[in-house]
């Protein structure tokens, strides 16, 4: 009777340890790729590159057509508030870990960046090694920019150190060293 019931026992607890009840499959997430942070009339602008991997599974064996890309916005006070305004218009997960570069605007730049870095620092999925940039052209159109491929993720801006060998006097610089660079200076 003893070795029923422990057999049973084990069945059990294999029947518990087995499967992935909470894996999301690639067409369920909602992938952040880029950032752009804006300052307007007291409120932080978030523009984010969403790309979405919905259509991957469905083209097996097919030829591969390009990744659609969006452009979503958030709004907020703060930057918090603004990266959670991103979550309320989304209706699927959003994952940040693949941001490969942040884009600060003029308006940010001359407000401040004392209330963005906290916010992204803390941010765990947001890594420090993404591409660092500054522009006053609209943040909107930068990240909506396709390269010669059809996607917008492999636009020159995701891979800036080719460029600057090839023709650009602004060294490129990663969140990181940007972060070190501005402690040094307080």
């Amino acid at each position: 009777m003893k070795m029923i019931l422990r057999f049973i026992l084990f069945v059990m607890s294999l029947a518990l340890l087995s499967g992935c009840w909470d894996a999301k499959d690639i067409q369920d997430i909602q992938y952040i790729s880029a950032m752009g942070i804006d300052y307007q009339n007291g409120q932080y602008v978030i523009y984010v590159q969403v790309t979405s991997f919905a259509g991957v599974a469905k083209q097996e064996g097919l030829e591969p057509k390009p990744t659609p890309v969006w452009v979503a916005e958030g709004r907020g006070k703060t930057m918090n508030e603004a990266m959670n305004d991103i979550y309320k218009r989304s209706n699927q997960y959003i994952y940040w870990a693949h941001v490969k570069l942040i884009i600060f605007s003029e308006s940010l730049l001359k407000h401040g960046l004392d209330n963005v870095n906290d916010p992204i620092l803390r941010f765990q999925q947001i890594r420090e090694t993404t591409w660092l940039y500054g522009t006053d052209d609209s943040l909107e159109k930068i990240l909506f920019v396709n390269s010669l491929f059809g996607s917008s993720v492999q636009t020159s801006i995701f891979n800036p150190e080719d460029i600057y060998k090839l023709r650009s006097f602004v060294e490129p610089i990663r969140f990181k060293d940007f972060i070190r660079k501005i402690m040094k200076q307080e």
